[in-house]
C-alpha cells in the first residue's frame, strides 16, 4: 500500500513539473526574463540571470542574443563577481569571432585592467596578443 501511494504521488508530481516546464516554455522566452531582471535588478538574483542566459546563448553560438544578455549584466553591474570578469571575456570572444578585432581589444583589455587577478587573466592576455594587430 505505502509503495503504491509513493509511485502515485511521484507520478504525479512528475506530471505537474513536465506540465509546468511545456506551460512557460511555450508562454515565455529569455528576452521576457531579460526584461523581468533588467526591471527588478536585484543584485542577487539579476547578474546570475543576465550571466547565464548570455551563457546559455553563447554555447549555442547564437552570438546576438549573448551580447544582448552579456551588455544588459555590464550596463548595471560592471563589477558583479564573478559574472564581469567572464563577461568581458566571452563578449570578447563574440567580437573576435566576427573579426571585429578592435571591439574584442576593448573588451579584453577591460578585462586585464580590471581583474588583474582573476585566474584566466593569461588565458586573456594570450587572445589579446594573437588580435592585437588585426
Amino acid at each position: 500500500m505505502d509503495e503504491e501511494f509513493s509511485f502515485k504521488k511521484w507520478l504525479v508530481i512528475c506530471v505537474i513539473v513536465i506540465a509546468s516546464i511545456s506551460y512557460i516554455k511555450n508562454h515565455y522566452t529569455f528576452r521576457d526574463v531579460l526584461a523581468y531582471s533588467k526591471k527588478s535588478q536585484d543584485p542577487k538574483w539579476s547578474p546570475k540571470i543576465d550571466y547565464y542566459i548570455g551563457t546559455y546563448h553563447f554555447f549555442r553560438d547564437n552570438s546576438d542574443e549573448a551580447l544582448y544578455a552579456y551588455n544588459q549584466l555590464l550596463r548595471w553591474c560592471n563589477t558583479c563577481q564573478p559574472y564581469t570578469p567572464e563577461t568581458l571575456n566571452r563578449i570578447g570572444d563574440i567580437h573576435k569571432d566576427h573579426n571585429r578585432w578592435e571591439l574584442a581589444r576593448v573588451f579584453y583589455l577591460r578585462f586585464m585592467e580590471e581583474f588583474p587577478q582573476h585566474r584566466n587573466k593569461d588565458l586573456v592576455e594570450r587572445k589579446y596578443e594573437y588580435i592585437k594587430f588585426r
